[in-house]
């Protein structure tokens, strides 16, 4: 949306220990494979999935409220702060969003659903250089945050950043850190004991994810690199989605004017006819009723117009896909490869983490 307001910032520097790491999960497309012509914007509303997560990274990362952010396959329970998304409405005259905000304890932020148009201007080459068409959207997304952050007190944020550590702990050792959590029946996470920061086993756990946000931080370089990369063409695609979808709506509006009024020419015409009893009369019903049949045609034709506009807006959802080449990896003097989509590979280095774990002294 043209003129988007500033986002919320820090006014002053954020203490480390208040700094939660955010993940941003790529969106949900939002698309039924079951529904009929879904198969066919499938692929372009992944990549729009993918986009539209890495530009709210961008934008919560300007905020200064946060400490890592970063974009991830899926939610991962070791995280201070988890942002699902799933796209509702996309376009190029609409966004609208649905956002959930989850914690470490088990704690949802909030639910809710942001909505943004576009204009003529939101696609002129100099502001589509400067921000997001829709960066209102991402903009309202990132003010709801900061004062939900703002909103808790300095120990309640401690305290969802030492949840997290604690549940990586129990996610890869069990057996040694099950104690120190308990979940209630509505699932939320509570610290029960916490050991010493110089404790062995929480040295080495720390080490361990230490490596594990490395790797994430890799998989957002992945994201990042793909936002660049389909920047200008996913624009021209929107932009060329706006257009389409106005053309459409004046089509379709000029359709369903010229059937009706051709219809009541038609309907005038044969009735005039059949009602004069001279043949001049006749003559001009005649001619009113072929009037109204010519209108309706055009209505037609403007029927067919906007289903040629509809085919375009589908050839067009089309225009997008990615694949991931394998990631070769260095661990504990090991040379992995991991392959597969980015979901596959975060899968494929957890389980290497837990089998590192698994083999250290004392894990």
């Amino acid at each position: 949306m043209a003129n988007a307001s500033p986002t919320l910032r820090a006014s002053e520097p954020v203490a480390p220990k208040q700094r939660l790491d955010v993940d941003v999960v790529v969106f949900d497309p939002g698309v039924d494979k079951t529904t009929r012509g879904a198969a066919a914007s499938l692929g372009m509303r992944r990549a729009e999935a993918r986009y539209m997560a890495y530009t709210l990274r961008r934008t919560l990362d300007r905020t200064d409220f946060w400490g890592e952010v970063n974009v991830v396959p899926e939610p991962m329970e070791s995280t201070d702060l988890t942002v699902s998304g799933r796209i509702l409405v996309s376009n190029g005259l609409h966004l609208s969003l649905e956002v959930e905000v989850r914690d470490a304890t088990g704690r949802v932020w909030f639910k809710d659903t942001f909505h943004g148009g576009a204009t003529r201007y939101s696609y002129a080459d100099d502001r589509l250089r400067a921000e997001d068409p829709f960066q209102s959207v991402y903009n309202a997304v990132a003010d709801r945050l900061a004062r939900e952050r703002n909103a808790l007190e300095a120990a309640t944020l401690e305290r969802i950043r030492l949840t997290s550590e604690m549940r990586f702990a129990r996610d890869l050792a069990s057996s040694r850190f099950e104690d120190y959590l308990s979940r209630s029946d509505d699932g939320r996470w509570q610290i029960e004991r916490f050991p010493a920061d110089e404790d062995p086993m929480l040295v080495r756990i720390r080490a361990i994810r230490d490596r594990d946000r490395a790797f994430i931080r890799v998989l957002d370089g992945y994201y990042g690199q793909a936002h660049r990369e389909m920047r200008t063409a996913y624009d021209n695609l929107r932009k060329a989605s706006y257009e389409e979808a106005l053309a459409l709506g004046r089509a379709e509006r000029a359709a369903r004017n010229n059937m009706v009024l051709g219809t009541v020419a038609f309907v005038a015409g044969v009735a005039g006819a059949a009602g004069s009893g001279s043949s001049l009369g006749q003559t001009a019903g005649v001619a009113s009723a072929a009037g109204g049949v010519l209108v309706a045609k055009r209505g037609l034709d403007q029927s067919e117009q906007a289903r040629r506009h509809r085919d375009a807006l589908a050839e067009l959802d089309d225009s997008f896909t990615r694949t991931w080449e394998p990631r070769v990896m260095e661990v504990e003097g090991r040379v992995i490869t991991l392959s597969g989509s980015v979901r596959e590979q975060y899968r494929e280095w957890r389980e290497l983490l837990r089998e590192i774990s698994r083999t250290e002294r004392g894990l």
